[in-house]
């Protein structure tokens, strides 16, 4: 028997800073870097799509 897979994407788990902060607390329990390098950019491109990121400009309601 096969053993069937599905896509998973930890960016699409990880949308609140909440989350985004379990995440990286636990890679950082686990203490390895590599690990901690993979976690922040999957933070930052969380971040990126849901548009929070350093990247993009933060709507500041003063719009002209």
């Amino acid at each position: 028997m096969a053993l069937e897979t599905i896509r998973f994407d930890i960016q699409d788990f990880i949308k609140t800073p909440e989350q985004q902060a379990g995440v990286l607390e636990a890679a950082l329990e686990d203490g390895d870097p590599d690990l901690i390098a993979t976690i922040i950019a999957d933070i930052r491109e969380a971040q990126r799509r849901n548009g929070i990121g350093p990247d993009e400009p933060k709507e500041t309601g003063n719009r002209r």
